[in-house]
């Protein structure tokens, strides 16, 4: 496969694609280079079998998602003229889950976390956890490459650690 990257990798990495929450493939970064990569699979695809998942609006009973990166940062929600602090805890292209308890389902929000802010309907709670749908969603690149800042402003400059599974087929 054939994907664009935000940033560089090394050569010979163990990857991991995330197709869908349900279709995660194992393989190996071969090369790198001009913001794209190739990847070897440890299996071979059927890939007319994966676009053909993909299209699919339930797999398994399941709404078919797109995959939710593990996010662990502050932000800020808005409601009306209120700013609470809230824990993000993952992201998506459409939406965000949050540890937050004063909310309530159908309820508009401004969800601000540094690099991005959005507005977002209240979907779910549960527990003292939330899930907010953007009202507009995030681009791919523009959640990759606010991916890839949050992740570099809290990895420590002595410690370089390559991104993964942030490739997008081509």
């Amino acid at each position: 496969m054939r994907g664009r990257v935000y940033t560089s990798f090394a050569e010979g990495l163990p990857i991991t694609v995330q197709f869908s929450p349900h279709m995660v493939v194992e393989g190996s970064l071969i090369w790198c280079k001009n913001e794209h990569i190739g990847v070897q699979f440890d299996e071979p695809l059927d890939v007319a079998q994966v676009l053909s998942d993909l299209a699919r609006p339930l797999v398994e009973g399941k709404l078919n998602r797109a995959p939710r990166l593990q996010m662990e940062c502050t932000a800020e929600l808005i409601i009306g003229e209120r700013a609470l602090r809230i824990k993000l805890q993952d992201i998506s292209q459409r939406g965000i889950k949050v540890a937050a308890s004063f909310i309530k389902p159908n309820d508009e929000v401004l969800v601000r976390v540094e690099g991005l802010e959005r507005k977002a309907i209240v979907r779910w709670t549960q527990g003292g956890t939330a899930g907010l749908n953007f009202i507009r969603p995030l681009g791919f690149e523009e959640l990759a490459v606010w991916v890839i800042r949050q992740q570099s402003a809290n990895r420590p400059a002595q410690t370089p650690s390559p991104l993964r599974d942030q490739t997008k087929t081509a």
